[in-house]
Order: structure tokens, then C-alpha cells, then sequence
């Protein structure tokens, strides 16, 4: 009875430090994160709705518009526009097409870019949609499929891929496609553009049954092959910062993807995991600091997380709370982007026991200082304390 009686007070002990230094630790977070306003979260669609329910996948500069697609009725999916003065709208397809699907949006909103059925046939071309124009088919190169992925934030490039075999393109938002000349007898995507449209990153392949590697692409100087985390591995650059330096995505380690960052200066670097076998980079903001994306955990389940070199990669749900956010029936099961100012995170997750899309805004980026490091680091000890 007396040692277990010195257990318990062992136990105890450790419980009162923990308390204190998560304490001490959400004052200092508080103190440290830039005053953004409330941060907020709404929940705009059930993912378990029709179709194929609702995905988010991207969001404008200043975090106000929201891009994806949604369920419109049984197996049928449409790109839609989301604002939290107009809700959802949605932006149909293209011609009698069938499905369609928004994968980017400018700065300001106003441009939206993707890919839809143009007819009754399941092939597919890119687009471009605006307010006043409504939705443009921008064509495919040859005969084959054509996907916008990415806008740039000024709306003056479009990129993805088309073609039988697929090719990165560049193109200006009415067309034409531009095949950047990447893959050789291979093939080749683009996946991210920068504010001005002067750098694209992506995958390549130089022929169908080699590794993809992600690539950077600059007017000037051409594509730079950004390499991969392990020897013969394989490697997709997802996002890229403003002005083009900084650059993210995932890369197989293990037999399973990394979230990496890459910079000219350091290279390709692998940012880890929430502690599970897999992570996915999907987003930037625009100063390159603030990467999101989701993350297997320990416990085997799919989390959004944030990372910044400061801190490494933390998981919302453990985050958030730490600085004052109630969480009450949220978990967020993945982060799909970011806006450039870095205030607006979307996703999806769970609310109440319900699959939903998400988007949390206010977000307060860690400030770049030693002393949340070393609160951040107590918790961790604290969290895998054992008695």
C-alpha cells in the first residue's frame, strides 16, 4: 500500500507541474501570436451529402473566398464559390456537361479555374469562370483531357496539365494552353503558381514508368528538378510562396509520403509527421513561413495540421486549444490550403459527429521567437509523460 501510495503522489505531482506549465505556456502563446481578430470557425456543407459531398480546395489571398467542389444531386458533382456573405454558389459546367470541379481561385476571388464535362461524354477540358463571363472551356492540347489546377493571384496565368499523355501548361485565363515541353516521352502537371505567375512547380516524369519528381519553373531559367527525401524515390510539389522561393509538397519515405519544404538554400527537407507513417502537404502562405496539409497521428487517424520551421508540425486539434479556442465537437481531419496572409485555413473534418467542410479564419500564426519553442516543448514532455 505505501508504494502504491508513492506512486499516486508521483502521479500527482506531475499532473499539477503539466497543468502549470500548459498554463504558463497559453499565456505565452497568447502573448506571441499577432493580433488577428476572433478566430472563428464555420462549417459550410456536409461531406456525406449527395454526390460525392463537398471538398474545399483552395481559398483567395485574403481568406474571404472559397473554392471547390460539392454534390449536386446523385453522382453528380459541381464546382462551386463560397462566401460567408453569399454562401454557396454554384458555378455549373461546361456546355451539357455533366460533373465539374474548382481546383483554384485568384487573389481577389474573381477568377476561378478547374475542370468539367463540356458534353455529354465523360472527357474533360479546363476552365475558367468569372462573374460576368460565367464558365469558359479553355481547350486541351491535342485531342486528350486538360486540368486547371492553379491561378496565379494577379489571374494572369492558369496552369495544369492536358493531353493524351499528360502535359504541364501555362496559359493566360482565356487560353491557350501552353505545353511547357517537361516530360519527354513521360508526363508532367502543374500543381502550384506564384502571385505573378512567373514560377510553377508540379511533378514530371521523364517516361511513363519512371518516379515523378517535383519541379520548379520559372519563365527565365526553365524547370529545376527539386530532387526527392530518399534515393530513387519519388516526389509531388503541391504549393509554392508569393514570390516563388519556398516550395511544398510530399515526397515517399518508408513506402509511405513526407511532407516536405524546399528553398534553394536548404534543399529538400522533410518536415515529419503528427507521428504516424504518412503526411501531405497541400497549401502556403503567401511569405513561405506557414505550410498545411494532414497527417497521419500516433493513433493512426488522419489530422490537419500547421508547420512552421519554428515550431515543426502541430496537429489544430492540439494547437488550437492551447491559445484559448474552444474545440467542443470539432476534430479537423485535413487542411486543403491557406489563404496568402495567412489568416483563413479550409478543410474538412468532423463537428458533432458529422463529416463537414470547414474553414477557420483568424487564424494567429506563431510568432518566430524562442519562448513558445521551449513552451511548446515542455507540453510535448508533459503530453508523453507516462506514470
Amino acid at each position: 500500500m505505501k508504494q502504491l501510495s508513492r506512486t499516486r503522489s508521483r502521479v500527482t505531482s506531475s499532473s499539477v507541474i503539466c497543468r502549470m506549465i500548459v498554463s504558463g505556456m497559453t499565456l505565452v502563446l497568447l502573448s506571441a501570436a499577432p493580433a488577428r481578430g476572433v478566430i472563428q470557425i464555420t462549417s459550410f456543407g456536409s461531406i456525406g451529402g449527395p454526390g460525392f459531398g463537398i471538398s474545399p480546395t483552395a481559398v483567395s489571398a485574403d481568406g474571404t473566398v472559397v473554392v471547390g467542389e460539392s454534390g449536386a444531386g446523385p453522382f453528380l458533382t459541381h464546382a462551386f464559390r463560397w462566401t460567408a456573405a453569399q454562401g454557396r454558389q454554384d458555378l455549373g459546367t461546361i456546355g451539357t456537361g455533366a460533373n465539374s470541379f474548382a481546383r483554384g481561385v485568384c487573389g481577389d476571388g474573381s477568377t476561378i479555374v478547374g475542370m468539367s464535362n463540356f458534353n455529354a461524354s465523360t472527357a474533360l477540358h479546363a476552365f475558367s469562370w468569372t462573374a460576368a463571363g460565367g464558365m469558359q472551356n479553355l481547350g486541351a492540347i491535342g485531342n486528350g483531357n486538360s486540368f486547371a489546377n492553379a491561378i496565379s493571384n494577379d489571374a494572369s496565368r492558369v496552369g495544369g496539365g492536358s493531353g493524351g499523355t499528360q502535359r504541364a501548361f501555362i496559359a493566360p485565363p482565356n487560353g491557350p494552353l501552353q505545353d511547357l515541353g517537361l516530360a519527354g516521352t513521360g508526363y508532367s502537371n502543374v500543381r502550384g503558381i506564384n502571385s505573378d505567375g512567373t514560377v510553377v512547380v508540379g511533378n514530371v516524369s521523364i517516361t511513363t514508368s519512371a518516379s515523378p519528381h517535383a519541379f520548379r519553373w520559372t519563365s527565365s531559367g526553365g524547370a529545376q528538378d527539386l530532387g526527392t527525401l530518399t534515393p530513387d524515390g519519388s516526389s509531388i510539389a503541391n504549393a509554392v510562396s508569393s514570390d516563388g522561393t519556398v516550395v511544398t509538397g510530399q515526397s515517399i519515405v518508408n513506402g509511405g509520403p513526407h511532407a516536405f519544404v524546399w528553398s534553394a538554400l536548404n534543399g529538400m527537407e522533410d518536415i515529419g509527421t503528427l507521428g504516424g507513417s504518412s503526411s501531405e502537404a497541400l497549401g502556403i502562405s503567401g511569405d513561405g513561413r506557414v505550410i498545411v496539409g494532414n497527417s497521419v497521428d500516433q493513433n493512426g487517424q488522419n489530422r490537419a495540421f500547421f508547420w512552421t520551421r519554428q515550431l515543426g508540425m502541430w496537429s489544430l486539434n492540439d494547437y488550437l486549444p492551447l491559445i484559448g479556442v474552444d474545440l467542443t465537437g470539432w476534430t479537423f481531419g485535413a487542411a486543403s490550403a491557406i489563404s496568402a496572409n495567412g489568416s483563413t485555413i479550409v478543410g474538412g473534418g468532423n463537428f458533432n459527429g458529422q463529416s463537414v467542410a470547414f474553414v477557420l479564419t483568424g487564424f494567429p500564426v506563431p510568432s518566430p521567437s524562442v519562448a513558445p519553442v521551449l513552451a511548446f516543448a515542455g507540453m510535448v514532455a508533459c503530453r508523453r509523460r507516462r506514470p
